[in-house]
């Protein structure tokens, strides 16, 4: 016996159960028609936060653009860094999260400061 929500769609009748996105599988329509805007109310005021995921995807935006800027390649870069290609990618990807120390030491190849990539990272999020 399943627990799933059998329901029947109010515009074409095909009895199915319910669906993620609570739409009918023949017709496509929704089962229930959205509130129109006016009905719901103001709109809420919307908070700007940086999660810890934001921070991590800018800085690895930063550091890959900062080594496109300089033209050099993820195999240049480990070369420099003494550290393997793959790790430059994976830190790129978001797959790795750099040390204190290898950002430090990505900061001296790549002829930057941490302080200048932080300010980099605030004027991409916030524009200021």
């Amino acid at each position: 016996m399943s627990d799933r929500e059998v329901i029947r769609c109010p515009h074409c009748s095909l009895n199915q159960f319910m669906t993620v996105k609570k739409n009918c599988r023949r017709c496509h329509r929704l089962f229930v028609e959205p509130e129109p805007p006016a009905a719901r109310g103001p709109a809420p005021a919307v908070k700007v936060r940086v999660e810890k995921m934001d921070f991590a995807f800018w800085m690895a935006f930063v550091l890959w653009d900062s080594r496109k800027t300089l033209g050099l390649s993820a195999r240049d870069l480990g070369k420099r860094l003494k550290a393997p290609r793959t790790w430059i990618s994976k830190v790129e990807n978001l797959k790795a999260m750099p040390t204190l120390n290898s950002l430090r030491r990505f900061c001296q190849v790549l002829e930057t400061s941490p302080a200048h990539l932080v300010r980099k990272i605030e004027f991409l999020v916030t524009g200021n």
